[in-house]
Parts: structure tokens; sequence; C-alpha cells
């Protein structure tokens, strides 16, 4: 094989996420066709103790195909079929990828905030009423046995809290609120501190706190 033929193809191979001995065996296949892996060591040059393992690697992404006639063989697989099987494969493992990360990133800036005092951080970089951050708020108020504090009122509402005080003050927790009647919290609270007061919540109103 050319080694012209063998590197020009190189950067799109390596970011369909083929290494050095995978993008030698696909390309040796491609370019002559099936051979069993003795053949295929002395056409690629990948020594004989790893070509079963990048082979073995070459058939999960989709790039080759195996069978038997007298002895196993190795073929290319097309390249149409194999570009397309490999993108699948890396948009699927993106879309994992994606899902773990955001779990993984709520989690720990929730475990940041507790070691920084940077509870502000958290609401800056989760999005409020995002599932995983207002359950771990839930959660962390229904294991309250005599007495909860909850300030910024603003939260209060996006994160929909008023049930679970609800279901604090039916248990006979004490519940407290520091509500901040800034700007921004009129135009959100929608009444706020009306309802937490028909809750029965010791409800202190301040003019304006500092931002943290």
């Amino acid at each position: 094989m050319l080694p012209d033929f063998l590197t020009r193809y190189d950067y799109v191979l390596r970011r369909l996420g083929l290494f050095d001995y995978e993008i030698k065996v696909y390309m040796t296949l491609l370019s002559s066709g099936p051979m069993n892996y003795r053949v295929l060591v002395q056409e690629s040059g990948v020594p004989t103790g790893r070509i079963y393992q990048v082979l073995s690697t070459l058939e999960s992404k989709g790039f080759i195909e195996v069978y038997n006639d007298k002895t196993k063989r190795f073929k290319a697989a097309e390249p149409k079929i194999a570009f397309r099987r490999r993108l699948r494969q890396i948009e699927d493992d993106y879309l994992e990828l994606e899902n773990k990360t955001k779990e993984a990133l709520q989690e720990l800036q929730i475990e940041y905030s507790q070691k920084h005092d940077a509870i502000q951080g958290i609401v800056n970089e989760i999005r409020v009423g995002d599932n995983s951050f207002a359950r771990v708020i839930k959660e962390s108020l229904l294991k309250a046995e005599d007495e909860a504090l909850v300030s910024s009122g603003e939260y209060i509402t996006q994160l929909h809290l008023e049930e679970v005080m609800r279901d604090l003050t039916s248990k006979g927790v004490r519940v407290r609120a520091l509500y901040a009647h800034t700007r921004a919290s009129k135009a959100m609270s929608n009444g706020l501190p009306n309802t937490l007061l028909s809750l029965g919540i010791n409800t202190r109103i301040l003019e304006s706190v500092t931002s943290k």
C-alpha cells in the first residue's frame, strides 16, 4: 500500500475514533481485499501480538467484517456503511455522555457549594427549576425534624417549595422564611409573603439584602 494512500484519509479516520494500528489494518483490507491474520500482519505492519485486539476493536466499531471459509478471514466494511455506522455510534455515545455530564455537573456543583459557600453560583450554573437541583433542595428540607430556615424568597417560587413547606408544617416542623423584598423578587414572587403567611410560616421581610 502506498504511504500517501494510507495517510490521505488519516484525519477523517482519526476523527471517527480510529487509532494508528486500526487505520493501517482497515486501509490495508480496503486496498488489498480480504485476508487472514497472518497475511494481514505482513501487509499492514501491525505486530502479531496486537493484531487480534486491533481486529476486535475494528469489528466493534463497524469497520471490518469477519467470515470463515477454510480459515478465518477479515474484510473491510464498505466505506459508506462503515462511516454511517460509526457516526451513529458516536452520536449515541455523545448523547449518553451529555446526560451523564448533566447529572455529574449538578451533583458536583452542589458539593462545591457546600465547601466554598457559593450557593448563588449553583443557581447561576444550574437552571433554576431543574428537576435534579430542585429534588436535592426539597430532600434537604424534608429532613428537618424541628426547624427549617429558608432564605431568598424568589427561589421558593421558582423551585415550587410551597408544597414542601406545607408538608413540614403539617409534621410540626417550625419553618421560618427570610424574604428579600427586592425589585427582582417583586416581579417574580406574585404575592409570595402572603402565601408563606397563609401556610403559618414565620416570615421576615427585608427591604434589601446583599447579593449573597
